[in-house]
């Protein structure tokens, strides 16, 4: 993994999580997500939830 790459923990709803190494941009993000982006730090530790812009308040059954 170089540094213009990150690892994610990729997780869709009903499936298991799956790591993968992306391109450390915008684009690449917003491709993973399927649209615009919008991040959640709900923990202390150094994690960050990224999402649609709509997955804040999209109803998600498992």
């Amino acid at each position: 993994m170089s540094e213009n790459e990150i690892r994610v923990l990729y997780v869709q709803p009903g499936k298991y999580p799956e790591e993968r190494i992306i391109p450390n941009t915008l684009s690449a993000s917003q491709k993973l997500v399927g649209g615009n982006i919008e991040c959640c730090c709900p923990w202390r530790d150094s994690v960050c939830i990224v999402c649609n812009d709509s997955g804040k308040i999209d109803e998600f059954t498992a």
